[in-house]
């Protein structure tokens, strides 16, 4: 934790010998100020779980789906800029965006018959 109570993180990596030796290398994961000057997106470009980690066939996939919902977040406020001051209302805020995109989620699904107890598919009633 830096002084200021904010966080930062880092990844660490075991280097076989055939690469310098061998030892670790401790890597920044965020986005540093120099790499802002160079237009370096180092968020993007490192993972923080290897791919050799058990849990990265599990949360790889996952990963689109993020980034997808929070581009439609930043999509919909005014100057990239929060509804609300402080980490609680922006909390909220969030919870009431994520309730309401899953409740139309939930709502088309139903209406196209992919959910138990919605209405069956158009082309089944047709039939």
């Amino acid at each position: 934790m830096a002084g200021d109570g904010s966080f930062r993180w880092y990844a660490e990596y075991s280097l076989p010998e055939a690469f310098g030796g061998g030892g670790t290398l401790t890597v920044r994961l965020d986005l540093t100020v120099e790499d802002q000057k160079r237009k370096f997106n180092r968020t993007e470009l490192l993972s923080p779980i290897p791919s050799s980690d058990p849990d990265f066939k599990n949360l790889a996939p996952l990963r689109n789906d993020a980034e997808s919902n929070n581009s439609a977040l930043e999509a919909k406020l005014f100057n990239k800029r929060a509804h609300s001051v402080g980490h609680m209302s922006q909390r909220a805020n969030l919870l009431g965006y994520a309730l309401l995109v899953n409740s139309v989620t939930l709502y088309l699904s139903k209406r196209r018959g992919r959910v138990r107890g919605g209405p069956p598919p158009p082309d089944a009633v047709a039939a």
